[in-house]
Parts: C-alpha cells; sequence; structure tokens
C-alpha cells in the first residue's frame, strides 16, 4: 500500500521529501520574503523531480510473460523482443546493449525480454529454439525474426528500420 503525504495540496510519496516541505513552509512564515521566495522556488523544483520520477519510461527493457506479452505488442507502435535465458551468455551479453538502445530510442522503439525458461509457450509460438532470439513487431504484427549475438551498431540499424517502416505504414 502506498502512502502519501500531502503539503500545498501536493502529495508526496517520501517522508523525507514531506519533512523538508513541511519545515520550509513553516519556517516562511518568520523570515524574510526574498529568502521565502527562494525556498518556495526550490520546494516547486522538488515537486517536479518527484512527478518526474513517478512517471515510467520505456528507458529500459521490460520483462514480458505469458499475460502482458500480447498487450504490450499491441499497445507500442514498435516493439523489439528479447527471447533469452539466464543460463545463455551471449544473452548476458546483449543486455547492456539492449538497455542502452532502449534509452537511445526511448518513445520511438520499446525492447521486451521474455524469460525462455519461465515463458515456453511464448518460446514455441515464436519459434526461440535457439537463443537469443529476437522478434520486431510494428504495431502488434511481427515483421522480423533475428537469430544470435549481434554488433551493437547491427541492433542500432534494426531500429533505425523499424523506426522507417512504421512511418512508411502510417503514412
Amino acid at each position: 500500500m502506498d502512502v502519501f503525504y500531502t503539503v500545498y495540496g501536493t502529495e508526496f510519496r517520501s517522508l523525507s521529501l514531506y519533512a523538508i516541505v513541511s519545515i520550509v513552509a513553516m519556517m516562511t512564515t518568520t523570515e524574510d520574503h526574498e529568502l521565502a521566495r527562494l525556498r518556495h522556488r526550490r520546494i516547486r523544483k522538488l515537486i517536479e523531480d518527484e512527478k518526474k520520477a513517478a512517471i515510467p519510461t520505456n528507458s529500459s527493457p521490460v520483462h514480458l510473460d505469458d499475460t502482458t506479452f500480447e498487450q504490450f505488442i499491441k499497445e507500442k507502435p514498435i516493439v523489439f523482443v528479447d527471447f533469452w535465458a539466464e543460463w545463455c551468455n551471449p544473452c548476458r551479453r546483449v543486455e547492456p546493449i539492449l538497455e542502452e538502445l532502449a534509452a537511445h530510442f526511448e518513445g520511438k522503439v520499446w525492447v521486451g525480454k521474455v524469460n525462455v525458461d519461465k515463458h515456453r509457450n511464448l518460446a514455441m509460438k515464436y519459434g526461440a529454439s535457439s537463443i537469443p532470439t529476437f522478434w520486431a513487431f510494428i504495431n502488434g504484427e511481427p515483421i522480423q525474426r533475428y537469430v544470435g549475438l549481434m554488433p551493437k551498431q547491427s541492433y542500432a540499424s534494426i531500429f533505425r528500420e523499424l523506426i522507417k517502416a512504421a512511418k512508411k505504414r502510417d503514412q
């Protein structure tokens, strides 16, 4: 259960930020007007930062399972899915590459991960008998399958091509 603290109509998730804002609010009643203005500016900045931190982004791969896979590929315009396993050395080597590219292409390409040991039905459905296997989807439709570890530039090139292909489909 999430606990929220409210000051001046703004909810805070962390007690420390709530405490800081409350103390500053009490102090401003007895201090100089200019100092109070500076403190209020800092409080607004803290509030904005907390709100930004609460907004989920696609800057890191999303772990998918049998219940979330279909919805994820249909909700996102461009998805690149990594079928992997914990024991697979090439899978572990590609992980930081995909994390970096997910951050670089944030808002354009979403990266998903399916653990083939835990979600065998998805692995079988998408022919992930050799891993890593990757599938590219545009608007929920499978576009291309890739098998094996590739250089980072190859994944970046695939992402750029997917963006171009999605734009052509939207025209």
